[in-house]
């Protein structure tokens, strides 16, 4: 980066003007690889939540959650997403 934009940068930043937008990789890197800094990890632990505070869930839904999580598929993954929030959400 060259002087003048490494100059700038840091006017923005003095002027608290910037934005820093960061990915699981810093997440997982400062967490030591907690896995909840991933979110496959936290989904995983939702599930586990759920298990623990949500009474009468369907038999299996956690087994069903944590496939979908594993399942590499970005759709089953929003899935279990929706399915852990609308668990854990208000009621």
């Amino acid at each position: 980066m060259s002087d003048l934009l490494l100059e700038d940068l840091r006017q923005q930043i003095a002027a608290t003007q910037v934005v820093v937008i960061v990915g699981t990789g810093v997440s997982r890197s400062t967490t030591n690889n907690h896995p909840c800094a991933s979110w496959q990890g936290l989904l995983h632990d939702g599930v586990d939540r759920c298990k623990q505070l949500v009474h009468g869930l369907p038999d299996g839904w956690d087994r069903r959650a944590h496939e979908e999580i594993d399942s590499g598929d970005l759709g089953e993954l929003l899935s279990a997403a929706e399915k852990i929030s609308g668990k854990l959400g208000p009621r």
